[in-house]
């Protein structure tokens, strides 16, 4: 499973007693000389709804990302493309 997403979107607290240790992954994206630039500890929920053929909204469901994703597609220091500018960021890809 690979998943992709920019941190854009509220993010909700729990407590260590919230998380279960067998749910909660961790993830390290390296740079090219293995420096780390982004590391991650947490469990992920992605609770997810949709719109439903008769334009009705279909109970949300919730998605545990598999603490054994990898991150072999994560970047550090990347140059991406903003309007006229490029800005260097990091990329932590699931």
């Amino acid at each position: 499973m690979i998943i992709s997403f920019l941190i854009l979107a509220t993010i909700s607290a729990a407590t260590a007693a919230d998380l279960s240790d067998e749910l909660r992954g961790k993830w390290t994206a390296l740079s090219e000389n293995g420096t780390p630039c982004i590391m991650m500890y947490a469990q992920i929920d992605l609770t997810l709804s949709y719109m439903t053929d008769d334009d009705s909204l279909a109970e949300a469901e919730t998605i545990t990302v598999p603490a054994e994703s990898t991150t072999d597609k994560s970047s550090c220091y990347e140059k991406v493309p903003i309007g006229d500018d490029f800005v260097v960021s990091q990329v932590l890809q699931l």
